[in-house]
Parts: C-alpha cells; structure tokens; sequence
C-alpha cells in the first residue's frame, strides 16, 4: 500500500495485477500480466521480488523493479524532495481491470473524484474512527480490496493483516 500511494500523491496512476492463483499456471500468470502491461501502456513495472523470478523481461517490456527497491530504508532515496503536483479531480489515479471471467480483462481508468467519492462513502458507511482498526484479507488488485479494504487509512484509521489481529 505504501507503494500505491505513493504513486498517489507524486500524480502517478497505478495499476495493480493479479498474482497467480496456482505455480502450476505462471505461464498464463506471465502472459496476463504482459498483456495488462502494453495494453495499460505502463512506464514501470515494480513487481513483487518473491514473484521477479518468474517474469522474464521480453522486448517491448517497460524496465522492471523488484518493490524494494522503491520502499523507503537505509540507503534508499526518501521522498523528502516530492513536489506533490496540483490537485486535478480528473487525473487518473487507478487503472484497473476487470477480471475476465466473462471476457477478457478489460481496462477501467478511475479518476481521483471518483476514488474520493467511493473512500469517502465507505468510510461514512462503515462510521470509521481512529479508535477503530481495519482488517482486511483482500487482495490490492480487487477494488474493495483496494478501495473498500484500505480507504480508512486516508481518515487516519489503523490498519492490520487478518494473521496479526487473530493473535
């Protein structure tokens, strides 16, 4: 999520892809994720290091990362020199794609007044407070995972992994 949103705030749109359900179908995990890549024309690819191995840049490819390298750390570029950019309600903030069960994946691009509006409505809805904290299982690349799911911690809400809140 710090990732996300950090593209956010620096005027980036992102786009989160699926990981593959099964090692037994990378191949197809592989040829989606390219597919998704070209067709949403991305100039960066940061891809999780667990799953880098498994993608083998091929021409046409934008350079690809591990997620690591981007996060903050010792030795890592901070974002003390981000100029945030002009708020524009418009900008794309979320290319997302449909999941392709009924067709293939198609692109949906979500501007920012749009994200705002579906936040703000879930975060009224649910009655969200900094006393509370969120729990979510799911996945970025799911709009309530990544909207629904992780809309609290723009109003400030604390948020945990399922494994960690049922210790």
């Amino acid at each position: 999520m710090t990732i996300i949103r950090g593209c956010w705030m620096s005027g980036i749109a992102s786009m989160v892809l699926p990981l593959p359900m099964r090692m037994a179908s990378i191949e197809a995990f592989v040829d989606g994720t390219r597919a998704r890549i070209r067709h949403g024309d991305a100039k960066l690819v940061l891809i999780d290091d667990q799953l880098a191995a498994f993608y083998e840049s091929a021409p046409g490819d934008p350079p690809i990362l591990p997620m690591n390298s981007v996060l903050p750390g010792p030795g890592q570029p901070s974002g003390e020199r981000l100029e945030i950019p002009p708020h524009d309600p418009e900008r794309l903030v979320i290319l997302q794609y449909t999941s392709g069960s009924t067709s293939e994946p198609k692109g949906v691009m979500i501007p920012d007044r749009v994200l705002t509006a579906n936040v703000d409505a879930s975060c009224v809805a649910a009655e969200l407070d900094t006393e509370e904290v969120m729990v979510s299982w799911l996945p970025l690349y799911h709009d309530m995972g990544l909207v629904g799911g992780r809309g609290g911690h723009w109003r400030g809400v604390p948020a945990t992994s399922p494994g960690t809140a049922m210790r």
